[in-house]
């Protein structure tokens, strides 16, 4: 099953992936999230997640997804590798990767009835 928006609008995934990232763990503010700054190690991982969910599951490229990210593309090629490594030795966080990306799937459809409803997200 291809994600509406992923091909063509990363932007539109960059913003489900914020959402649902933020609902998920609600001490991580959006700003916090998108911001520049080194918050704190909880912040840079749920923005690594973020960085992985984008690249490697929606397959938005690494250069339009550090765009999203106010990164670069090295930077989200790193979160990528950190992530895959981490989903191959653990189980526990392959199935919350799984969890997550179904939950970016579900905003995504929200998304597309609400702009075939409405006109635009």
């Amino acid at each position: 099953m291809t994600a509406p928006f992923a091909i063509d609008r990363p932007e539109v995934v960059h913003q489900a992936v914020c959402e649902v990232l933020t609902g998920i763990f609600p001490t991580v503010s959006m700003e916090a999230l998108l911001s520049s700054d080194r918050i704190n190690a909880t912040t840079a991982w749920v923005r690594q997640a973020g960085m992985y969910l984008m690249a490697a599951r929606f397959a938005v490229g690494q250069s339009k997804a550090a765009q999203q990210w106010g990164r670069d593309r090295s930077t989200v090629s790193h979160a990528v590798q950190l992530a895959s490594q981490e989903i191959e030795r653990r189980p526990a966080t392959a199935a919350f990767f799984d969890f997550l990306e179904q939950q970016v799937r579900s905003a995504l459809d929200r998304y597309a009835a609400v702009e075939a409803e409405w006109g635009s997200v």
